[in-house]
């Protein structure tokens, strides 16, 4: 299988169609059509979009298409009470969200504000 084929795989194992790929990478529809393998610079660039995609098994056909990507949860405040399951956490990240929402909207106010007193 060659790169792009895989990259195609990937692809279609993912539900995305190529103009959604070509769109998030600026790679033209015609990218899979033209040469046999993949270029450094294309490779980083569908790399940079598809974090989950594993270029080892891209390029070296070694381990698994994906990545063992586990996003690194870190809890902002500690928690006065110990979670006993994973949706308590998650309602917690959640909280923590919106609290960082209304701060980013009150300080993108004070910079408003600033930028009309400057």
């Amino acid at each position: 299988m060659t790169d792009k084929e895989k990259i195609l795989q990937y692809l279609e194992y993912k539900g995305i169609n190529l103009n959604k790929f070509s769109i998030s990478t600026g790679l033209s529809p015609r990218f899979f059509s033209s040469g046999k393998s993949l270029s450094v610079e294309n490779l980083r660039i569908i790399a940079n979009v598809y974090s989950d995609l594993s270029i080892e098994w891209v390029v070296l056909d070694k381990g698994k298409m994906l990545k063992n990507v586990a996003p690194e949860i870190e809890v902002l405040h500690e928690p006065k009470v110990k979670y006993q399951s994973t949706n308590e956490i998650v309602l917690e990240l959640v909280k923590q969200n919106g609290d960082l929402r209304e701060e980013i909207g009150r300080l993108k106010n004070d910079v408003k504000i600033l930028c009309k007193n400057s």
